[in-house]
């Protein structure tokens, strides 16, 4: 029986959540894949994600967990069980729109 990577991860870090961005083309991020602590909000990691990106003043992040838009004060953990995928890994797409 194999373990997950990302119960590999949870295990190792059982106050972590495993994450993946999936960042367009037009989007430069130098780290795609992160742990984030599980008590944290949406918007904190779009803080984190923030530091990793060039954005001009004009633009906005905008983050996709499965084809839906969720609220930014949504905390991660319930993120997380709500939409971890099979390898037990929460895939956000990160879009960006001028505002």
């Amino acid at each position: 029986m194999s373990t997950t990577l990302g119960k590999k991860l949870r295990s190792k870090y059982p106050d972590r959540i495993p994450i993946v961005f999936c960042v367009k083309d037009d989007i430069k991020m130098s780290k795609q894949k992160m742990i984030v602590p599980e008590n944290i909000s949406l918007s904190q990691v779009n803080l984190i994600v923030r530091k990793y990106i060039t954005l001009k003043k004009t633009e906005s992040l905008i983050f996709f967990i499965n084809n839906l838009l969720p609220q930014t004060s949504a905390n991660i953990l319930t993120l997380y069980n709500q939409h971890k995928d099979n390898e037990d890994i929460l895939n956000i797409r990160i879009t960006k729109e001028n505002t």
